[in-house]
């Protein structure tokens, strides 16, 4: 199977869940002259088709973003923030792979079912085992290239290597670069995000009340 073959029936598997669960560490790195800075985040979530969702990062400095299918519910721990909105279309939720940002937006994907679109070169690199919960998975690495953005924020159109279950057709590891730009300037310094999944389970049933959301008390709604 050819890269871009392989990408179509990645995000095939994807349209074809009923849910999805698991969790995953996000890393990212920038590197600019004289300075560096690295982050982690932990992440639980959770998808039922077609348009529910939890993306949760645990802690006091923590985040959660929750949709129904009829209202997104976003929480920001560290400064008590809670806000209400309409829910997006499926294709815009929170962990959706976005192909014209592809390292833009949150802590990462965990849906996949956009990895086939505005694909301008990709390559099938090796095959290589890789350690998931404890168990060995057989995973074909991948490069794609992606149409970008006009965005200004876009920076320059780098690969981004995606590992994928041989069997599954899941993606389990992504990695990728952008170029960081101030204020429309030549690119000054470099970041890097890798999203490891740790844990992942298909079409499981979901746990009662994980699309369900109550801010702590005392937190109002704020708007805008």
């Amino acid at each position: 199977m050819d890269a871009r073959a392989l990408l179509d029936s990645v995000a095939a598997a994807y349209v074809r869940l009923e849910t999805l669960q698991g969790e995953a560490l996000s890393i990212g790195q920038t590197e600019e002259e004289g300075w560096s800075q690295r982050t982690e985040a932990r992440l639980k979530f959770y998808y039922a088709a077609p348009g529910r969702i939890r993306v949760e990062q645990p802690g006091r400095l923590g985040s959660v973003m929750v949709s129904d299918g009829v209202e997104l519910k976003s929480f920001f721990a560290p400064h008590r923030r809670y806000f209400r909105h309409p829910a997006p279309s499926p294709d815009e939720l929170p962990g959706v792979f976005l192909p014209e940002l592809p390292m833009a937006g949150g802590h990462g994907p965990f849906l996949f079912g956009t990895i086939g679109r505005r694909v301008l070169d990709a390559e099938v690199l090796r095959e290589e085992k890789l350690a998931v919960d404890g168990v060995e998975i057989a995973c074909r690495v991948v490069s794609a290239l992606y149409e970008p953005s006009r965005s200004v924020f876009a920076g320059a159109n780098r690969p981004v290597r995606f590992w994928i279950d041989a069997r599954t057709g899941l993606v389990l590891r992504m990695e990728g670069e952008v170029d960081l730009q101030h204020h429309g300037e030549l690119a000054t310094g470099v970041g890097r995000r890798i999203l490891a999944v740790t844990r992942i389970v298909a079409d499981h049933p979901i746990p009662a009340g994980v699309f369900e959301f109550t801010p702590p008390e005392g937190v109002a709604e704020r708007h805008g």
